[in-house]
C-alpha cells in the first residue's frame, strides 16, 4: 500500500476520532511536514471525504463514515466463519469482552441468551446485537462516541476497563504484519488493546485474511502477547515463521489437520 494512502487512512480516523484535524497536529503524529499535510487534505476533500477549514479539516457532511453493520458485508462468509470459531471458546459462568469491530458483530450474533455469561463491550451496535439476542448480563462501557465505527472511547472507557477483569477478550484488529505484529492506525486504539492485555486472562484477535496484507501506523501488541489468532485461512508463511515459538494459537478451518 502506498504510503500516502496509508495516510490518508490515518488522517480519516484521527478524524473520525476527534471530529476536527489541525495540520500542525497531524504533520506531528504522522512524521511529515505541513505542507504534506495540506495535500493530503486537498486530496481527501476533492474524493468528498472531509472539509477543509482554517487550519485544518472537519467531515463531509455529504459523506457520513462507514458504519460496522456496513463493513460486515464486506468479506461476511469470511467473518462469520470466524465469529463462530470464537463462539466456541465461550463457556457458561464466564466474564468476556467484545471489542467493536465488523468482525466481532457476527460474534455477538452467534452468543448463545441461555448461557451464564457477562458480556462487556464498548460497542454500541454490539450491545444491540446482544439485545436481540436475548442476552441477559450486558455491560456496556462509557467514553466518547466514534462516529461510523459507534464505538465508545477515551478515558472514560479506559477507567473502566482497568476496574474490570475478563476471561476472555474479543477484539478485531487493522492489521497483522510479520515484521511488527498486530497494528492499529490510532493512539486510543492502542491503550486500549494494551489494557485489555492487561485485565484479560485470555486474549483473543479476530482478522480475516486481509488484514495479513493491510498495514497501519502503531504497533500494538507483539505475536507473544496474544493467545489465539482466529482466521478464515492459513496465514502467510512469513507470518507462520514469525509467529513460531511464541505461546501464540492459530485457528482457521483445517489448521489442526495442517499442524
Amino acid at each position: 500500500m502506498a504510503l500516502h494512502v496509508m495516510r490518508h487512512n490515518s488522517i480519516l480516523e484521527i478524524l473520525d476520532e476527534e471530529a476536527e484535524v489541525r495540520v500542525a497536529r497531524l504533520a506531528e503524529q504522522l512524521h511529515v511536514s505541513e505542507m504534506t499535510i495540506r495535500r493530503d487534505l486537498s486530496m481527501l476533500e476533492s474524493q468528498g471525504k472531509l472539509r477543509r477549514v482554517f487550519g485544518g479539516a472537519v467531515p463531509a457532511a455529504e459523506a457520513p463514515p462507514e458504519t460496522v453493520a456496513k463493513r460486515a458485508l464486506q468479506k461476511s462468509e469470511e467473518k462469520r466463519m470466524i465469529a463462530r470459531q470464537a463462539a466456541d471458546f465461550i463457556k457458561a459462568g464466564m466474564d468476556v469482552f467484545v471489542g467493536g469491530g465488523s468482525t466481532t458483530l457476527f460474534l455477538s450474533e452467534e452468543t448463545a441468551s441461555d448461557a451464564a455469561v457477562r458480556y462487556t463491550t464498548n460497542s454500541m451496535e454490539i450491545a444491540s446485537r446482544f439485545c436481540e439476542n436475548a442476552v441477559r448480563d450486558v455491560h456496556v462501557l462509557g467514553g466518547a462516541l466514534r462516529r461510523g465505527a459507534h464505538t465508545l472511547m477515551g478515558p472514560e472507557t479506559i477507567e473502566m476497563l482497568e476496574r474490570r477483569s475478563f476471561d476472555i477478550a474479543f477484539i478485531g484488529i487493522t492489521a497483522i504484519e510479520a515484521r511488527h505484529g498486530f497494528l492499529e492506525p490510532t493512539e486510543w486504539h492502542a491503550w486500549l488493546v494494551k489494557t485489555l492485555r492487561n485485565r484479560a486472562a485470555g486474549l483473543l484477535v479476530l482478522a480475516d485474511h486481509t488484514k495479513f496484507t493491510t498495514l497501519s501506523d502503531l504497533r500494538v501488541l507483539d505475536f507473544g502477547e496474544v493467545d489465539v489468532l482466529i482466521t478464515d485461512r492459513a496465514p502467510p508463511a512469513e507470518h507462520v515463521q514469525a509467529m513460531a515459538g511464541h505461546r501464540i494459537r492459530t485457528v482457521y478451518p483445517g489448521a489442526e489437520a495442517a499442524a
